[in-house]
């Protein structure tokens, strides 16, 4: 296969952000193809999607500038979604595009239940997971080199899935290089301040601006992207996720991904993410959501606490959890002093957060149903 870096006007538009972009968001980029699942015939929408693309479009519509990398297919497809990135506020100068015309970009077919939940069921034209050019992103040597450079320099937060984890490929490649980026910014970091106390990197850090970068990861987990054809298949899974963990500052999960991934129950999860912390031990805290059982978190030094969901019309919950990520991101960044030292600034984050991921639900498609800052502010004050 070839790749070309996306160059076209959507690109040039979007690099007048890059100087500024402050996140830096890697992964998927794709269509959801929604439909209602009411045995009739399926008649479906499209919506653009991907975990990562939507926390990088959520933040946007909350004043942040963040950079998104991934790959798409040279089709038609993809050269939407990264008009979509575009026009939503997102620099996509690290965004790649395959030239064969036999790798497409991916479409994943979404299951609306009554209650508006949903259930991911499978790939455009049931090709297998490996089959999509998401999977396929290595950027150019002069383009990893700015891009590295970028995030050393400007970015306070790195945000990830998991997705690109789950079949050998070149973008399972970059995200372990980017992974060994990291841990290697923040070590250097570490030996920098080692003299300094008020800067110096640990636990018992009151400053949530010395841990930046922040490496964020959402565990997102989606057996339909995965081999999971026995239980042996499943095991490497959840071994791969977990020492991808390794390392990070926050790590975002659902109730029933801790029941998966760490055999925690999900109503334990919610109600003590204590027990998340212990297991997964990243070096700022954990968030728990639990859709409409509200969500939860812990942080060093003991800090925890839950809130409940706000009551929404629920239209659909495709999304949701990506606007929950961004909200508490944003919450986190729009101050250079923000803090998590005291339950106060936590539960102000995650009421945030929770606010986000329940106006996001009360419209269709994940990117165009995601709220507005002011739109957030007026639910937290009703």
């Amino acid at each position: 296969y070839e790749l070309n870096d996306v160059s076209s006007d959507v690109v040039k538009k979007s690099a007048e952000v890059a100087n500024i972009a402050n996140v830096f968001c890697f992964g998927e980029v794709l269509f959801d193809c929604i439909y209602d699942d009411d045995g009739k015939e399926i008649k479906y929408e499209r919506f653009p999607g991907g975990a990562p693309a939507n926390v990088a479009c959520a933040l946007a519509k909350l004043g942040i500038r963040p950079s998104f990398a991934g790959c798409v297919g040279n089709d038609v497809d993809g050269d939407d979604l990264v008009e979509i990135l575009c026009n939503t506020g997102v620099n996509t100068t690290y965004c790649n595009k395959i030239k064969s015309d036999n790798i497409p970009t991916r479409k994943v077919m979404v299951a609306r239940k009554a209650n508006g939940d949903r259930q991911f069921t499978g790939f455009w034209n049931n090709l297998p997971s490996p089959s999509f050019a998401d999977t396929y992103y290595s950027p150019s040597p002069e383009i990893m080199d700015n891009l590295m450079q970028s995030i050393k320099k400007d970015t306070q937060a790195v945000v990830v899935g998991t997705l690109g984890l789950a079949c050998n490929s070149p973008t399972q490649l970059f995200m372990d290089q980017l992974r060994y980026t990291l841990l290697n910014i923040q070590s250097e970091v570490i030996s920098h301040h080692s003299n300094d106390a008020s800067t110096k990197r640990s636990h018992d850090s009151e400053d949530i601006t010395a841990l930046k970068p922040l490496f964020i990861v959402d565990i997102n987990w989606r057996p339909v992207f995965w081999d999971i054809s026995s239980a042996l298949a499943e095991q490497t899974a959840r071994e791969r996720i977990l020492q991808y963990v390794v390392g990070a500052d926050l790590v975002k999960l659902t109730d029933e991904e801790a029941h998966w991934l760490l055999g925690i129950s999900a109503k334990d999860a919610l109600a003590t993410p204590q027990l998340v912390f212990d297991r997964l031990q990243p070096k700022l805290g954990v968030l728990v959501s639990a859709g409409e059982l509200g969500a939860s978190c812990y942080f060093h030094q003991g800090i925890s606490c839950a809130v409940p969901a706000f009551p929404v019309h629920v239209e659909e919950t495709t999304g949701a959890g990506d606007a929950f990520l961004a909200g508490f991101i944003f919450s986190l960044l729009r101050d250079k002093q923000a803090t998590i030292t005291t339950e106060k600034s936590a539960r102000d984050a995650l009421r945030f957060a929770s606010a986000a991921g329940a106006l996001t639900c009360t419209k269709r498609g994940a990117i165009s149903a995601q709220p507005s800052l002011k739109e957030i502010q007026d639910l937290l004050q009703a």
